[in-house]
């Protein structure tokens, strides 16, 4: 697991398998990085793949995010 500080403190966590290019995998708004760790074994095979969770999501601190503030 790795984790970035975004501008504003919070903690980003993102999951990485596999090799080769990069390959990016953003879960939906209700998931977390989780939901993909079938697909990221099988894409890991041919690619790095980076299954991140979204601000407040999964291990990914929230910061007092609110997506109604968008």
């Amino acid at each position: 697991m790795h984790t970035a500080i975004s501008r504003d403190g919070t903690r980003i966590v993102c999951q990485v398998s596999g090799e080769g290019p990069p390959l990016v995998l953003v879960h939906g708004t209700a998931g977390a990085a989780a939901r993909w760790t079938a697909v990221a074994q099988r894409l890991g095979q041919h690619f790095t793949v980076y299954a991140m969770d979204r601000r407040g999501r999964g291990a990914s601190g929230d910061r007092g995010f609110r997506i109604s503030e968008f």
